[in-house]
């Protein structure tokens, strides 16, 4: 006899909610009479004893009652549950009404509601379903559920953590049979004209069509599709829940002239996939993954081979009018994963690699990945010969720069550039060689008038006109402090007016409003100390690779001057600049090393 069991939830791990049961349970008759109460409890209970259960939040209220013998009870309960969410799928309400008789449970009524749209479902599933398949009492046992779509939306998919909001009706019905280790599904479920805003892409996917029929264990999905911007992807294919083999699943699609925008891409894709299983037996010493940095080894190499089936992507892909806005180098190294690959990416036109700490490059080329993520094997190379990279604080130009991929079974790539800047009196040239990785990449750089690499880094992290000596100087002090305000306080804003002013350039420095010639040069003389105490700022634009136009300006808002650069030839250039007073200047520098 339970005369009064509960369970009071701790406020300060979730809320203040109670469990509660009473009745009694005969033993040598085997009959039971028991009621169970929740009020506002956390229905992750229901879910607390199975072996992979799903996240489920929210507020429980529920009522069981339960009578008759233990073989076979009879009985009724309601559930309600609040405020919740299903798989990180939020709803505002979910209710149910169960009934149990005969050894069959009867879902009289099911709905989960977000808003005005709600799913609803009803159906029978009988116990036998719940036990071991050796002993069941039915072998033929089969669960009867129909859900019905079509008071549901797109909407609910808005409570997803990945997606913003979703708009579109939903239409069919759906009904489960078969038992629940090998269920079946019969039915249409169709989306038209719907819309999906996901937080990581700034695109809309619009016009979303859904038509996929469920036959038995076969899913069809026979039309996919959405508007990308001016452009389009559509898709098809199948899935088989019993198969294990080459006709499992098969997926089709098609990328035309789609437009995506997000905060690291932008850009127009064309192309077609599929994704299809691929037989595959590889050695079981490459599924064995090497210990970290730093960790003990995990001991000898597994031997043998493993096999199986696999997912396969193949695509042939173009990309056109990219801009890659990394913001760091991307690790690549091997994952945990197993897919194959036959993936040709090629570049067209505009594909533009910028970062505003370290690169801003125009690249060409395409690459063809086979194998698989396990041993990939990578043809072609990306290359470009237009564009900077900075290294401690200074923009070299790119002559030229490569990457291929020249070792089987690694994703690392092999890097070679070639840049040069000119500092102060002294052309410096930046040379990379060697595999992306932290350990093997050679960086080296060179000066003419010639000066140890040790002494350019140093002089290129301060600042410094000359090589110097190794003490930190004020000036060195001040030059550190402006690397600050340009990385701090305008570090975040600086890619937002580059974009909304189209401009190429933009620096903050001490001393007299200068540019051109005088810019550049404006470091191998003393600064007064009224320009010491002088900010400006600087943005140029490049008209074409020779001939620049540009605007610098004091902060207090006293000097400011307008210039425009051309560059004859690789040794001489010519400035035209007006300053404030709408007084001009004109300037020729040559350069020549000897």
């Amino acid at each position: 006899t339970i005369d009064n069991a509960k369970l009071q939830e701790d406020m300060a791990f979730f809320q203040e909610g109670t469990i509660s049961a009473n009745g009694t349970v005969n033993l040598r008759e085997k009959t039971l009479q028991v009621n169970a109460r929740a009020v506002n409890a956390n229905p992750a209970i229901l879910t607390a004893f199975m072996q992979d259960p799903a996240k489920l939040t929210g507020t429980m209220n529920m009522t069981a009652h339960l009578e008759g013998s233990i073989a076979s009870p009879r009985g009724k309960g309601t559930l309600e549950i609040s405020g919740g969410s299903f798989a990180d799928v939020a709803f505002d309400r979910g209710k149910a009404e169960i009934t149990l008789a005969d050894d069959v449970m009867t879902l009289q009524d099911f709905s989960l509601e977000q808003d005005i749209y709600k799913l609803a479902a009803h159906g029978r599933i009988p116990l036998d379903l719940l036990r071991e398949k050796g002993k069941r009492r039915n072998p033929d046992a089969q669960m009867d559920i129909t859900a019905d779509f079509n008071q549901a939306s797109l909407a609910v998919l808005g409570a997803h953590p990945a997606v913003d909001w979703g708009v579109g009706d939903t239409r069919g019905e759906l009904k489960l049979s078969g038992t629940l280790e090998e269920p079946q599904m019969f039915g249409n479920l169709s989306v038209a004209d719907g819309c999906l805003k996901l937080k990581d892409l700034y695109t809309l996917i619009d016009k979303v069509s859904l038509d996929i029929g469920f036959n038995g264990t076969q899913v069809q999905v026979r039309q996919a599709s959405a508007v990308l911007g001016k452009g389009t992807a559509e898709g098809g294919g199948t899935y088989d829940l019993k198969a294990g083999d080459e006709s499992a699943y098969r997926f089709t699609g098609a990328f035309k002239n789609a437009e995506i925008d997000s905060a690291i891409v932008k850009g127009r894709v064309n192309g077609t996939f599929t994704l299809a299983p691929e037989f595959y037996r590889i050695p079981k010493r490459l599924l064995q993954q090497p210990a970290a940095d730093g960790a003990a080894d995990k001991g000898p190499a597994a031997t043998g081979t493993e096999e199986g089936w696999r997912p396969k992507i193949s695509a042939d892909i173009r990309l056109d009018d990219v801009l890659v806005n990394m913001p760091t180098v991307p690790a690549m190294s091997e994952g945990t994963s197993n897919l194959g690959m036959d993936i040709a990416v090629t570049l067209g036109p505009k594909v533009h690699l910028y970062n505003k700490y370290l690169y801003d490059l125009w690249l060409k080329g395409g690459i063809h990945a086979k194998g698989s993520t396990v041993f990939p094997r990578i043809e072609g190379s990306v290359e470009t010969d237009k564009g900077t990279v900075t290294y401690l604080r200074t923009r070299f130009k790119v002559e030229k720069a490569s990457v291929h991929w020249s070792e089987p079974g690694t994703f690392l790539p092999y890097v070679k550039l070639a840049a040069n800047t000119k500092f102060s009196r002294y052309r410096i040239a930046l040379q990379i060689d060697g595999p992306l990785s932290r350990d093997n990449l050679n960086l080296v750089l060179k000066s003419n008038p010639s000066l140890s690499q040790n002494t350019l880094v140093r002089m290129l992290t301060l600042q410094r006109a000359s090589a110097g000596s190794d003490d930190i100087t004020n000036e060195d002090m001040q030059n550190l402090l402006i690397a600050g305000l340009e990385t701090g306080l305008l570090g975040d804003v600086e890619q937002t007016i580059r974009k909304a002013l189209g401009i190429d350039e933009f620096r903050l420095y001490v001393g007299k409003v200068e540019n051109g010639v005088d810019f550049d040069n404006r470091i191998v003389r003393e600064l007064s100390q009224e320009e010491k105490d002088q900010y400006n700022f600087l943005i140029a634009k490049n008209l074409t690779e020779r001939w620049k136009i540009g605007y610098t300006r004091s902060f207090n808002g006293r000097y400011d001057n307008v210039y425009t650069q051309y560059q004859l030839t690789n040794h001489m250039n010519f400035t035209l600049s007006q300053d404030e007073n709408h007084d001009r200047r004109y300037s020729i520098e040559y350069r020549i090393s000897f």
